[in-house]
């Protein structure tokens, strides 16, 4: 990892009696896809305005290595960070070009050199046309990226976005993010994301982090957290997940040998430590399992049609309404039919 751009250290933030943010540490680089994610009240967005310096955190420090800020919050002087809010702050009686050249003019910059690195800016973005249209005018999406252009005119160090997505069509998502790549793909500039959409932030991110309670509870490389999770908490947030009571037998290599009662013993893999004795939990996601003839005994109860695969959900020694992702090319079986349930070794891992 490149040398960070933003970092912020044990921020805690309260808003009276209440902990908002509680000892959350943050290192941002150059160039970074950042998703945060989380539960409703997890301290996402205050998290992003303490990040901006919009608000003053109780502890903790916030720097800038490469603009020589240095500080909490506020006062440490001019953070140059660029912050978009879901309302998007545009100028309503300002034409497009006016509020995506207004960074420039809070610069000083002279009035022909502004409007053509506006009018560039645009037209890079395929909205040239709209240049001379008011806000209200425009489409959520259209509004979201000449927000956005006029956020990157001002040259931030780390651009912060709170729910980018809240506005959008579902199938404008993917749009967006391909779009903002492209923006941005002369830069180094860092985009740090705060989204309730857990698949986008799967597939979009470098670095995904999972805040609950004020806390960073799992921050880490998007396959790592979806596939090795930190607690139940995590496996149950970033996707659908089976949770089975098992025993730990044996520890070793960063693998565990467990006995689940009544589907016998099993290897699978561990992030956490345990001992021989300790109880765990074992997360199973749908796609790793299958329905294959030999494995334990399961009866299916339900089906759930959704496109490209089926979900068949059985009731096993492993629990009830155990969900398995079946391609909807295989075929289905029926409610009541009697099948049999398999998962690779890999497939299971243990969770306090």
């Amino acid at each position: 990892m490149t040398d960070p751009v933003l970092v912020a250290e044990r921020l805690s933030f309260h808003r009276g009696q209440r902990t908002i943010l509680d000892d959350v540490t943050v290192r941002i680089s150059s160039n970074e896809r950042i998703a945060i994610v989380g539960p409703s009240g997890a301290g996402k967005t205050t998290l992003l305005r303490v990040l901006a310096g919009l608000e003053q955190p109780a502890a903790g420090s916030l720097r800038m290595p490469r603009s020589g800020d240095h500080g909490v919050g506020p006062s440490a002087g001019t953070v140059r960070v660029g912050l978009l809010f879901q309302d998007l702050g545009l100028f309503p009686r300002m034409r497009v070009l006016a509020n995506v050249a207004f960074p420039l003019l809070a610069k000083g910059v002279p009035r022909a050199q502004r409007r053509r690195r506006a009018e560039a800016a645009l037209a890079e973005a395929g909205l040239g046309q709209h240049a001379n249209r008011f806000p209200a005018a425009l489409s959520g999406g259209e509004r979201q990226r000449v927000a956005i252009l006029r956020i990157l005119l001002s040259e931030p160090l780390v651009l912060l976005l709170d729910e980018p997505f809240a506005s959008l069509d579902p199938h404008l998502v993917d749009h967006f993010a391909r779009w903002l790549e492209k923006v941005r793909a002369s830069s180094d500039v860092p985009v740090v994301i705060v989204t309730h959409d857990v698949g986008f932030a799967l597939r979009w991110a470098d670095r995904l982090a999972v805040l609950a309670d004020g806390r960073i509870v799992q921050s880490g490389a998007p396959r790592e957290l979806f596939e090795r999770p930190a607690n139940a908490f995590v496996a149950g947030f970033l996707g659908r997940v089976t949770l089975v009571d098992a025993e730990v037998l044996a520890t070793g290599a960063g693998r565990l040998r467990c006995r689940v009662p009544g589907a016998g013993e099993l290897t699978v893999t561990a992030s956490a430590e345990f001992a021989a004795g300790d109880r765990c939990r074992l997360a199973l996601r749908p796609h790793h399992l299958e329905i294959a003839d030999g494995g334990l005994p399961a009866t299916v109860v339900a089906t759930e049609y959704a496109g490209a695969a089926v979900d068949v959900l059985v009731n096993c020694a492993l629990g009830e309404r155990v969900r398995v992702h079946v391609p909807a090319t295989a075929g289905t079986p029926a409610v009541g039919d009697r099948v049999g349930l398999r998962w690779p070794p890999a497939g299971a891992h243990a969770v306090g």
